[in-house]
C-alpha cells in the first residue's frame, strides 16, 4: 500500500495531541506495528467463518394463542361425547316448557299476518289441506277441498273447492263453492247455493284460532304445564322444540286422544305441528307447511267476488257493531242495560270492536243454556291473541245456567271456584278453567247478568280482567 506524502506530519501532530492529553507515549514501533496489523485484518476476516445469525425471538403474544384452538377442540369433543361419557351437563341446556311457551306467546302476539298451508291427517288416513291467510285485525281467507262420506265410513273428496273470506272492516263473511275448474258448483246438500254471504257475527267474524288455526289454540293451553317433556328436533330442516304431555279422556266413551305433542319452531317461536294420539296410535296429525310470517297483501285480499248471476244465500246473525263511545246510549238501547267492559287488560291487548244483539242463541254444553236476550260481545286483540268479554241477561231462572264455554258431553271439567273481590260482579261466585282441550276462560253470574271472559290468558289475568269490570258511562 502506498504511504501518503503527508503521513510524517500527521504522525507528529497525533503524538503532540496525545502528549497534551497526558496519554503515555507509545512504543517507538507502535505505528509501524499497527500498520502491519491493519493490512493483515481483511485476509484474517475472509478466512474466518461467518458468525451465526442470532435466532429471532418468538413473540410471547403469538405463543399465548396456541392453547386457545387446542382448548376449543377439547371442548367440542367433550360436548359431542357428553352423553356416552355421562357428563351431559356440558351440553347447552334445553329450554324449559315455560320458556318455550313464552317465546310462542310473543311470536303470536307480534305477528301481523300469516300465510301457510294447514295439513290435517286423521286416523282414517284422510288428508285435509287448506291454504290459510290470517290477519291480526280478524280478517282471514281460506281455500280448501270439500269432503263427503264415502264407503265404509271413510271420508272422500267431493270435487268441490270451498273459498271462504272474512273482511273485518266490512264485517262480511263470504263463501263460494266451485268445481275444480273454478265454475260455481251445483247446490250442495241441504240446498245450500254456491254462494253464501253472512253478516252480524257475535265475534265480528268466526273465531280465527278455533276455525283456522287450532294448532295455535291448543298450543296456548300448554303454557301452565310444568311437567311437559321437552325434546329438541327438526321439522322441514329447521330446529324445533317438541312438548309432550298427557291429555284427559272422555269419561263416557273413553274415546279421543290421550296424548299430545306440540312442535315449535325455535327461530320464529311459531307452533308448526301437533300430533294427537290414543294408546300410541295417531288420532290427528296437524302441521303447517310453507309458513310465511308478515307477508304483504294487496288491497281487497279478504274479499271474494261472486260471479255474475250466481245464486247467493244471505244470512244475518243479528249482531250490530257499536262504537265504544256510544255504548252508553246506542248499546244500552239494544240490550236494555248499561254494558260493562274491563278497565284492566293484559299488556298489549286493545279493544278491536264491540257488538250487541237484542236476542242471543242457546249455548253451553249440548246447547242446554237458554237463548238469553241482551248480548254484548267485546273483542280485544293482541296480534293473533284474542280476548272476548260477553254479558247477557240471566232471565227468570238462574238455575238453568251452566258454564257457557264448557267442553262437550262426556268430559268432566274441574274448574277453580273463586269469589270476585271487586268490579261490577264483586261478591259473585266465578269459575276459572285452564284446560288443554278448551279455551282458558272464566264465567260468573250476578243477579242480572251472565259473564264470560275467554282468551289466551293465564288464571291471574282472567281474574284481573273480571275484577276490573265497570259500567260504560
Amino acid at each position: 500500500m502506498k504511504r501518503h506524502e503527508n503521513q510524517p506530519d500527521r504522525d507528529a501532530a497525533l503524538g503532540e495531541e496525545l502528549r497534551r492529553l497526558e496519554v503515555p507515549d507509545h512504543d517507538p514501533d507502535f505505528f509501524s506495528s499497527l500498520k502491519e496489523r491493519l493490512q493483515a485484518a481483511p485476509h484474517q476476516a475472509a478466512s474466518r467463518p461467518p458468525a451465526p445469525k442470532p435466532k429471532p425471538r418468538r413473540s410471547w403474544v403469538r405463543l399465548a394463542w396456541i392453547p386457545i384452538p387446542v382448548a376449543m377442540v377439547i371442548l367440542l369433543l367433550l360436548w359431542a361425547f357428553a352423553g356416552p361419557l355421562g357428563i351431559d351437563s356440558l351440553r347447552p341446556e334445553t329450554a324449559s316448557a315455560a320458556e318455550i311457551a313464552q317465546k310462542a306467546l310473543k311470536a303470536v302476539a307480534e305477528t301481523k299476518t300469516l300465510r301457510c298451508t294447514v295439513v290435517a291427517v286423521t286416523d282414517a288416513g284422510a288428508e285435509d289441506r287448506r291454504t290459510v291467510v290470517l290477519s291480526a285485525d280478524g280478517s282471514y281467507r281460506i281455500t280448501q277441498k270439500s269432503w263427503k262420506d264415502g264407503d265404509g265410513g271413510r271420508m272422500v273428496e267431493s270435487g268441490i273447492i270451498v273459498s271462504e273470506a272474512y273482511d273485518s272492516k266490512s264485517g262480511v263473511l263470504r263463501l263460494l263453492y266451485t268445481d275444480e275448474n273454478g265454475n260455481p258448483a251445483a247446490p250442495l246438500p241441504d240446498e245450500i247455493p254456491p254462494a253464501v254471504e253472512a253478516t252480524g257475527h257475535p265475534l265480528g267474524g268466526p273465531d280465527i284460532p278455533a276455525v283456522s288455526y287450532p294448532l295455535g289454540r291448543l298450543w296456548m293451553g300448554m303454557r301452565d304445564l310444568s311437567d311437559a317433556t321437552v325434546i329438541e328436533g327438526a321439522y322441514e330442516g329447521r330446529p324445533t322444540w317438541t312438548l309432550s304431555t298427557a291429555l284427559p279422556q272422555n269419561l263416557i266413551s273413553n274415546a279421543g286422544p290421550d296424548h299430545m305433542e306440540a312442535t315449535v319452531d325455535q327461530e320464529t317461536g311459531f307452533p308448526v305441528r301437533m300430533v294427537l294420539t290414543q294408546q300410541g296410535q295417531v288420532d290427528l296429525d296437524m302441521h303447517l307447511e310453507d309458513v310465511q310470517i308478515d307477508p304483504e297483501l294487496g288491497a281487497g285480499f279478504f274479499g271474494i267476488e261472486f260471479p255474475e248471476g250466481v245464486e247467493v244465500k244471505r244470512t244475518d246473525h243479528g249482531f250490530q257493531r257499536v262504537e265504544p263511545a256510544r255504548m252508553s246510549t246506542e248499546g244500552k238501547a239494544v240490550v236494555g242495560y248499561a254494558p260493562v267492559l274491563p278497565a284492566e287488560l293484559p299488556e298489549g291487548y286493545a279493544l278491536a270492536e264491540v257488538r250487541v244483539a237484542a236476542q242471543g242463541q242457546a249455548g253451553g254444553k249440548e246447547g242446554m243454556n237458554p237463548a238469553a236476550p241482551g248480548v254484548v260481545s267485546a273483542m280485544y286483540r293482541r296480534g293473533f291473541d284474542q280476548l272476548v268479554v260477553t254479558t247477557r241477561l240471566v232471565g227468570d231462572d238462574p238455575s238453568l245456567w251452566s258454564d257457557p264455554l264448557a267442553r262437550g258431553e262426556g268430559f268432566i271439567d274441574d274448574p277453580e271456584a273463586v269469589t270476585l273481590a271487586s268490579g261490577a260482579f264483586a261478591g259473585s261466585s266465578a269459575e276459572i278453567l285452564i284446560d288443554l282441550l278448551t279455551l282458558p276462560h272464566l264465567w260468573a253470574m250476578n243477579d242480572t247478568l251472565v259473564l264470560t271472559i275467554s282468551g289466551d290468558l293465564t288464571r291471574d289475568e282472567l281474574l284481573a280482567v273480571a275484577e276490573s269490570l265497570a259500567p260504560v258511562e
